[in-house]
């Protein structure tokens, strides 16, 4: 039978025996030079004697922790030299075997670690890496069966923790497109496969991914299994889908640009683009033209140049930009010789896509000669007026004429009827007068506000034929209407023929009474007057054609001339008209 000593000696580890009060009793190595103190110091002494201070108090509550609990343990250390650093191992086993104290022995096993420790620490570096890796990366045994995955795998794939563990690959992989046996026969046959596939998650949809796969062999070249890398692409292809539309939109873009170069460098007005401190960045030809310069002198100047800082100045204009976006108006602007000249400008604030300012395009032209035709059209206008209002002024003292003699004629008669007839003339006369009065009092001198003209027209018939002591009211409603004079008179003419009956046979004498007017604008060209009295009124039977009086021939004539239609209202008391009219034009 093979001696122990001879087994234990032959152990490349080195084996110490100890007692339970921790005293070395024994030793077994095969090579005494591994030991760091001799081995005759080491029998008979205590542990925490022998062991270096770093590690003599773990040692020792190692120890001490294994004769209590009689659990077999072990400790791991490094040597003190960090030049040449190595790990050891110490199993802490008891045997059955009790010493004099009555306690057990212990065998101490000490052995050298160092490159399993450094493999230990290599996998966790690899697996921090892998682990903290945003790709999915599995590991496959020969069969496809799931060994190992990394978080990345989980949320790629919607699966939780460990729920992929011991399932085959093939779940991942949409198999009408991709065949996973396919994929590897590949890989065993050439050792690596990579390409684009459809993968599939654990909620059944589908995306499109990059996978590449690797066969892996041990030391000895034996195939162990798969390892696996697969990365989302959905997101990429989508990228690549709209890089092209943008490619192909930027072609479009170059081609419009193009086009709009063409429109801006063609174009007679200047036009210039400054960046946000006011230097010149761009001219087209007509800035050259308007300002006097050649080529791109005017490039990488500010657009101080431009302004004579008469009636803007720069800052000022610049300011009401980044206040409001823009700024437009008159500005006397600047020529390189110096001389200046009244231009319209037109300056905006440019922003890029992302909505930041970049510049200011100004757009300008020169607007001297519109100016000096603006003027003479002014001073042609002033003329024109002044020649409208002299003739309505002239017109309407003829008509003053007019009725005067017409007064001092009446005034020459003895009979009564043939005066009337004389007054209704000067009535009628007046009421045309009082149009071009109200002409010459206008601003346009082609339309008359209604409204004020029938209140004068009103007041005039009423102190004429009752005095200023009468006891007549009337209402007047217009809305801001405006006639022209080819409708306007024939109007006042109708008017004043119902008024002046009103007055006459309608309310009598000094007879209280109300007169009212209501004129309405309806759709262009139409209205319609509203016109009557709370007077005696006369017969339903009487009208312009059963009657010799000219005053209803007249109303009845010159509705027609407005284009109208003239009725009684013989409801209510007194006379009332209603009469559709059309503006004439």
């Amino acid at each position: 039978m093979i001696e122990l000593n001879s087994i234990l000696k032959s152990l490349d580890d080195i084996v110490f025996l100890i007692d339970s009060k921790l005293i070395f009793k024994k030793y077994w190595v095969a090579d005494e030079r591994s030991l760091w103190i001799p081995p005759d110091e080491f029998l008979g002494r205590a542990i925490d004697e022998i062991f270096p201070d770093g590690l003599k108090i773990d040692v020792v509550a190692k120890i001490k922790a294994v004769f209590e609990t009689k659990e077999n343990n072990q400790i791991i250390y490094s040597s003190p030299d960090q030049n040449s650093k190595r790990w050891y191992r110490v199993r802490l086993n008891l045997i059955d075997d009790k010493d004099k104290y009555g306690g057990q022995y212990m065998l101490l096993i000490v052995g050298d670690c160092t490159q399993e420790v450094e493999l230990k620490s290599q996998k966790r570096v690899f697996e921090g890496i892998v682990s903290q890796n945003w790709d999915s990366i599995k590991f496959l045994d020969l069969d496809g069966v799931i060994q190992y995955i990394n978080p990345a795998t989980n949320r790629l794939y919607g699966y939780d923790e460990n729920e992929l563990i011991g399932r085959h690959v093939s779940i991942l992989n949409n198999q009408e497109i991709h065949q996973t046996d396919a994929i590897s026969k590949i890989v065993q046959a050439t050792g690596f496969w990579s390409g684009e596939l459809v993968k599939v998650k654990k909620d059944k949809s589908l995306f499109n991914a990059f996978l590449s796969v690797q066969l892996i062999r041990d030391s000895m070249g034996v195939p162990t299994g798969y390892v696996s890398h697969s990365k989302d692409i959905s997101k990429e292809k989508e990228t690549k889908e709209k890089l092209k539309q943008i490619i192909g939109e930027k072609e479009v873009l170059l081609k419009d640009l193009s086009v709009f170069e063409n429109i801006v460098s063609q174009n007679w007005d200047a036009i210039t683009f400054a960046n946000l401190e006011g230097i010149v960045q761009y001219i087209n030809p007509a800035a050259n033209r308007l300002y006097g310069y050649e080529g791109d002198e005017l490039i990488g100047k500010s657009v101080d140049v431009f302004n004579s800082q008469e009636s803007h100045t720069t800052g000022a204009v610049i300011q009401a930009i980044l206040d409001t976006g823009m700024w437009a108006g008159e500005i006397r602007q600047l020529r390189k010789d110096g001389t200046t000249f009244e231009a319209f400008l037109s300056v905006q604030l440019i922003k890029d896509n992302a909505g930041t300012p970049i510049g200011y395009a100004s757009h300008s032209k020169d607007i001297t000669n519109e100016k000096e035709t603006a003027q003479k059209l002014k001073t042609i206008i002033k003329e024109r007026e002044t020649l409208l209002k002299e003739i309505h002024h002239r017109v309407k003292n003829n008509l003053q004429v007019i009725t005067s003699l017409l007064s001092l004629q009446a005034n020459t008669i003895n009979e009564e009827a043939t005066k009337v007839l004389f007054q209704q003339s000067q009535y009628r006369i007046n009421t045309m007068a009082m149009i071009h009065e109200t002409l010459y009092q206008s601003e346009d001198f082609l339309t008359i506000g209604y409204a004020q003209y029938m209140e004068a027209l009103m007041h005039y018939l009423i102190l004429s034929m009752k005095g200023a002591n009468h006891s007549i009211e009337w209402i007047i409603e217009a809305n801001n209407i405006k006639l022209n004079i080819d409708t306007a008179i024939p109007l006042g003419l109708l008017i004043n023929e119902i008024i002046t009956n009103a007055l006459k046979y309608g309310l009598k004498g000094d007879q209280k009474g109300a007169i009212y007017i209501r004129l309405e604008a309806l759709e262009r060209p139409n209205y319609v007057l509203y016109i009557g009295d709370n007077g005696k009124g006369f017969s339903r039977d009487v009208n312009f054609k059963t009657t010799n009086s000219l005053g209803l021939k007249l109303i009845h004539n010159l509705a027609k001339q407005l284009r109208g239609e003239i009725k009684r209202n013989l409801t209510q008391k007194g006379t009332h008209y209603e009469m559709n009219f059309q503006e004439i034009n």
